[in-house]
């Protein structure tokens, strides 16, 4: 699960600076990249809702503090795309 999450990351970190957007926020909320971000998803409302209580979010935040702290190599060797099965192959559900 954590290298799932880790994939996901990585791949937010490669995406910053692209067409994507130039912050985070702007890459993971682009239309139709993160399905869990677009208005009408049935993940947006969980989205939405996240808490630094939320012991998962904790951990993907772990996780993407490590990556910006330059802690992780970038083991997607520069790749953007998500691998099939998108959001939810990467993040575990």
């Amino acid at each position: 699960m954590r290298r799932r999450r880790e994939l996901g990351v990585e791949i937010l970190y490669v995406r910053q600076g692209g067409w994507w957007g130039d912050e985070v926020a702007k890459v993971c909320r682009k239309p139709k990249q993160f399905s869990c971000w677009n208005q009408g998803d049935p993940n947006r409302a969980k989205m939405d809702g996240l808490e630094l209580e939320d012991r998962a979010f904790a951990r993907a935040l772990s996780v993407a503090a490590g990556t910006w702290a330059g802690d992780m190599a970038d083991t997607t060797k520069g790749a953007t795309p998500l691998p099939h099965g998108g959001y939810s192959a990467v993040m575990g559900g």
